[in-house]
C-alpha cells in the first residue's frame, strides 16, 4: 500500500476512534487540554499564535475558550481562512461576525493579514501523531504548504498539534512535503517531540 493509501485508511480508522469517545468525555479532556496549554511557557511567551477555530462536532478538541483567554491576554490571534488551494489568515476578535467556510469550518470576516507572518506559535488540529511528530491531517494539504511558508519566510514558530492521547500511534505515513511538529499537546500534558523543546 503506498503513502496515501496508507493515509486515507489511517483517516477512516482515526475518524471512526475519535467518534466512539463520547461528547461529554471529549469535552473533559479538551477542557485539560486547555489548561495545559494556558500554563505552558511558549503559551504565555508568544505573543502572535495561530489556531484554528475548531469543528467540535467533528470530534476536534474544543479549543474555543484558549482562543478567548489569548485575545483577553492581549496576544494576536489569527485563524485560517479558505482561499482556493491555500490558507489566508484573519485575525480573531469576538466582536466580529463569523462565516462558514468551504468545509463548514467558521472563519472571521475581518480583512485578511498580508504575507509574510510572524508567528511565535500555530496550533494544528490533526488525526493522528507519531512520535517523530509527523502528523496525520485531513488530506487537503493547507497546513504543510501553509507552514512551507512560513519557513522560507523565515518564521520558525513552535508548531503544536492538539488531539487526544489516543491518537498518538506507532507511525504516520509521510510523504515529502508533509512538515512535522514539534509536540503534541493532550488531556495529560504537552508531549515534546523535537526541537525546540530544550529551551521550552
Amino acid at each position: 500500500m503506498n503513502a496515501d493509501a496508507s493515509k486515507e485508511a489511517l483517516r477512516v480508522a482515526m475518524r471512526s476512534k475519535r467518534f466512539q469517545t463520547s461528547v461529554p468525555q471529549r469535552a473533559d479532556w479538551s477542557e485539560q487540554i486547555v489548561l495545559h496549554l494556558q500554563a505552558s511557557k511558549v503559551f504565555r511567551d508568544a505573543r502572535t499564535i495561530h489556531v484554528f477555530w475548531p469543528m467540535v462536532e467533528r470530534g476536534e478538541v474544543d479549543v474555543k475558550p484558549l482562543i478567548e483567554s489569548a485575545y483577553c491576554g492581549d496576544k494576536v490571534v489569527l485563524l485560517p481562512v479558505v482561499k482556493g488551494s491555500s490558507l489566508e489568515h484573519a485575525p480573531f476578535n469576538p466582536d466580529d461576525p463569523m462565516i462558514q467556510g468551504a468545509f463548514g469550518q467558521w472563519e472571521p470576516t475581518t480583512p485578511t493579514v498580508q504575507r509574510p507572518l510572524n508567528v511565535d506559535l500555530v496550533l494544528l488540529p490533526g488525526l493522528a501523531v507519531d512520535r517523530h511528530g509527523n502528523r496525520l491531517g485531513y488530506g487537503g494539504g493547507y497546513y504543510d504548504r501553509f507552514l512551507q511558508d512560513l519557513h522560507q519566510a523565515g518564521s520558525e514558530p513552535v508548531l503544536m498539534m492538539t488531539g487526544f492521547g489516543f491518537q498518538m500511534i506507532e507511525q504516520v505515513p509521510t510523504s515529502p512535503k508533509d512538515v512535522a511538529v514539534h509536540a503534541f499537546a493532550t488531556e495529560t500534558g504537552i508531549q515534546w517531540l523535537s526541537e525546540p523543546s530544550q529551551s521550552l
